[in-house]
């Protein structure tokens, strides 16, 4: 809260300090100078000590009501206001027509912003203005499929961008962006989690067990695998299927340290078992 009443926070929080500090210091020189009044004001406090409690608990509760409404106050417009400068990030001022944040906007004409950019100019505080035109958009990477049902698309005008950083839109050819960290869809890749397969030591058929691991990687078995409902990626050459899904040849894989992985099962169990209660 910047203001409360019309003044500013700050100055009312000194002017009352000063004044609480006035009142206590003339209340101790007066029940110095009197002290029958000292006593008369204390033995009240003395004869009544649950009335006496009463009070100051009530007087208590109020000061933390109003205190904590202030504070639910300050929280939440530090909260609305955190969350407008890290959506605009450098800009300081945004102005829009009204409904400008529906799906279908409207736009104020282009006529207008040389009114708005010589007054803002005038006060010689502003680096620069640039007419923008910002909408919600659905984007798709076509190499891995991936889809983003709501983007902001930011189109300014390259010419009015001399205030605003090293930004060169003008370098964009045709059907070309520039994408933020958060658009990004390949930053982590794709999830690939591979099918093993093992021989326990010292198992009492390990022939048997070797002629299994042979029969299950046979081109007829992984093409069986690749047409069924978990839609496998078969690694043999020879396998005539065509794939449903998407393959590290394809998308960018997600890069996975699976023997680290290993060396966290029994934490990961553990922690699996505490909270889900799986045994």
């Amino acid at each position: 809260m910047q203001r409360l009443f019309g003044i500013p926070v700050d100055s009312l929080a000194i002017a009352l300090a000063l004044a609480l500090g006035v009142v206590g210091a003339v209340v101790a020189v007066l029940a110095l100078r009197h002290r029958i009044l000292l006593r008369l004001a204390l033995r009240n406090l003395l004869r009544r000590p649950g009335r006496a409690a009463l009070i100051v608990t009530g007087l208590m509760l109020g000061t933390t009501i109003i205190c904590s409404a202030l504070v639910t106050g300050d929280t939440m417009s530090r909260t609305v206001r955190g969350s407008v400068i890290e959506t605009l990030g450098n800009t300081d001022e945004l102005v829009a027509v009204r409904g400008a944040d529906r799906d279908q906007p409207e736009f104020f004409p282009e006529s207008r912003f040389a009114a708005v950019d010589r007054a803002l100019r005038a006060t010689g505080d502003v680096d620069g203005t640039a007419p923008a035109i910002v909408l919600p958009v659905a984007v798709q990477d076509m190499r891995s499929r991936q889809t983003e049902a709501r983007v902001s698309l930011f189109a300014p005008d390259p010419t009015a961008l001399a205030g605003f950083g090293r930004l060169n839109l003008g370098a964009l050819g045709p059907e070309e962006v520039y994408l933020d960290r958060d658009a990004k869809s390949d930053d982590l890749g794709t999830l690939f989690i591979p099918n093993s397969l093992g021989i326990v030591k010292g198992c009492p058929h390990p022939e048997a067990a070797r002629k299994l691991i042979d029969h299950l990687l046979s081109d007829e078995v992984e093409a069986r695998l690749a047409e069924g409902e978990s839609a496998q990626i078969p690694l043999g050459s020879r396998v005539a299927t065509k794939v449903r899904v998407e393959t590290p040849a394809t998308v960018k894989a997600m890069p996975v340290d699976f023997a680290a992985a290993a060396k966290k099962w029994d934490e990961a169990h553990s922690f699996l078992r505490e909270t889900f209660g799986a045994q």
